[in-house]
């Protein structure tokens, strides 16, 4: 198995990453409780929601930031230094903001409940996730991103 990819693998990976997280998040939060036979105490859900919507944000964030070096690549390719839409960090913490309270109101129909609490469990969450994965990219680009100098010497 790989373990060092191309910034276009790397895209396709992190891509597929977010949208299974995602998805599995979503549907762990609208699981019924008494589906899954689970008596839960009081505040127990927050640390999942803070770690949930931290988990989300990390892996948008890596997927915002590989598309960026895809598109830096491509501007210089064509050598365009005109406007170009980036994606920041603010568009990111909108979206997952917006989502995280229409997730909460999604509850209801399931006979789970909308707490204030849960959202903003969510929203300390993102700005974690945000900081982890500025800490962390180093170290993923590190292991994971196979330098311009590598992919040169495998072509030669």
């Amino acid at each position: 198995m790989k373990y060092r990819y191309t910034l276009e693998e790397l895209g396709q990976i992190s891509r597929r990453i977010l949208i299974s997280y995602w998805t599995l998040l979503f549907i762990a939060t609208h699981i019924p409780l008494w589906f899954v036979h689970m008596d839960v105490p009081k505040d127990s859900d927050k640390l999942a929601h803070f770690l949930g919507y931290g988990g989300l944000m990390f892996c948008l964030r890596g997927w915002q930031w590989v598309a960026a070096q895809q598109s830096d690549i491509q501007e210089q390719i064509e050598n365009q230094n005109g406007n170009r839409k980036r994606y920041t960090l603010w568009f990111a913490v909108l979206v997952l903001m917006v989502y995280s309270v229409l997730d909460e109101l999604l509850q209801i129909p399931v006979y789970r409940h909308a707490d204030l609490h849960d959202a903003i469990a969510d929203w300390v969450g993102l700005v974690i996730g945000a900081i982890a994965f500025y800490l962390s990219r180093p170290w993923i680009v590190r292991l994971f991103l196979v330098s311009p100098l590598e992919t040169e010497a495998a072509s030669e």
